[in-house]
């Protein structure tokens, strides 16, 4: 595994901010894997733009994501110009965005890119569990995370999956999302960062 990865992906990390969207949390949320359109009035340019970077591109490097994800290329910009764009990246993030909406992405997309990327950063589960409309468990985002591992995998099979995390509430989420995602072998390679 390329180390300068790993270092880059941690470095905008530590870059990522998210927008709080503070809704009723007792609405009952949606199931975290099956795939739903999000909603809210500013995805749909967000969206022209993912589609846009995605269809049929050379990928060498994809991230999907939320809004930390999406402002990995402004919040990071110099690291994702010097770093992230000479390997091919592309940025699926989109603010908002909870792990059924990404699942829909996908689906949407068909993840059409025209070369299938060497390595993966999945940043998912901050939407879910946070202070947002829908709030889920642990146990349920966790389901949605895997979810979108698994589709991501079978698009892909030699991709190798970095899962990153980012606790949206203590470094007890971070514990659960990550000793959720149990998946071992060549192609699984574990990001954890520290809240």
């Amino acid at each position: 595994m390329n180390a300068s990865v790993f270092s880059a992906v941690f470095l905008l990390l530590s870059f990522a901010s998210s927008a709080v969207y503070a809704a009723p949390a007792d609405e009952a949320p949606d199931p975290p894997d099956v795939p739903k359109l999000n909603t809210q009035p500013w995805v749909p340019a967000r969206y022209r733009a993912v589609r846009e970077n995605l269809l049929g591109k050379e990928c060498g490097i994809l991230f999907v994501g939320d809004s930390i994800t999406e402002c990995w290329e402004r919040e990071g910009a110099a690291l994702w110009k010097r770093l992230f764009l000479p390997m091919k990246a592309v940025n699926f993030g989109v603010s908002g965005d909870r792990t059924d909406s990404m699942l829909w992405r996908m689906e949407d997309t068909k993840l059409a890119v025209k070369t299938s990327p060497r390595y993966c950063v999945l940043l998912a589960g901050t939407n879910n569990i946070g202070r947002w409309k829908g709030r889920q468990a642990a146990a349920q985002t966790v389901k949605g995370i895997r979810e979108i591992a698994v589709r991501l995998l079978k698009k892909f099979p030699e991709t190798r999956l970095i899962p990153a995390a980012r606790c949206a509430g203590g470094r007890r989420r971070l514990t659960v999302y990550c000793a959720g995602l149990s998946f071992r072998g060549p192609l699984f390679c574990p990001l954890t960062v520290a809240c």
